[in-house]
């Protein structure tokens, strides 16, 4: 697979299947950006801190990759809260 010069963002890059795709993502070539709430952002963006249950949070995250690299041609949903909800069906989560 060619993903050079795509830039893909992951939820969750952190966790033990987001470790796995974050590789494989760089392996083809793409640049990989991991939104993870154990993150702190570093300068090049690869790493920003997001929490997927934060609204402002996505939206700061989503700024700070469109002004660095003006596209996002992929985006991985990883992460998955650990709210009250968790185990339920998809279909059945609320986004609050």
């Amino acid at each position: 697979m060619n993903l050079t010069n795509k830039v893909i963002v992951i939820t969750g890059g952190n966790g033990l299947i987001g470790k796995e795709i974050v590789k494989e993502i760089s392996i083809c070539g793409g640049i990989c950006v991991n939104l993870d709430i154990t993150n702190k952002t570093n300068r090049g963006f690869s790493n920003i801190e997001c929490d997927i249950t934060n609204p402002d949070s996505i939206d700061n995250a989503l700024q700070l990759i469109l002004k660095k690299y003006n596209k996002i041609d992929g985006l991985i949903n990883n992460a998955y809260p650990r709210t009250e909800d968790w185990g339920n069906k998809f279909e059945d989560i609320n986004y609050s």
